[in-house]
């Protein structure tokens, strides 16, 4: 269940003023797994806090195609072999940086 508790799809100006009583709140009102949406930009101590009081999946594709993007101007990949394999690999680390943050381990 996607609940509304101070975040939004897209990129912050700043950090989101997340309402953490509110969650706490839900998620002991119901077992039914709770969704973050607009996670991207939301800061990794909020997101972990989310994580550890009851929220089940966070939406952060935004910060997924932002680093993607960023390493494509960065790089400047000459085909689309390289393209593919850059984007990949930052891929991988940005997965692997919100491994950590939620708390969850990596699948290798």
């Amino acid at each position: 269940m996607a609940i509304s508790i101070g975040t939004a799809h897209g990129i912050y100006k700043g950090t989101p003023q997340i309402h953490f009583d509110r969650l706490e709140e839900i998620d002991r009102m119901t077992k039914v797994p709770l969704v973050l949406h607009g996670g991207s930009s939301s800061g990794d101590t909020n997101l972990n806090r989310c994580a550890t009081h009851g929220i089940s999946k966070v939406n952060i594709f935004s910060d997924f195609i932002h680093e993607a993007f960023s390493v494509i101007h960065k790089k400047e990949p000459e085909d689309y072999l390289e393209l593919k394999t850059l984007v990949n690999q930052t891929m991988e680390e940005v997965l692997n940086h919100y491994y950590d943050v939620f708390e969850t381990k990596s699948i290798k």
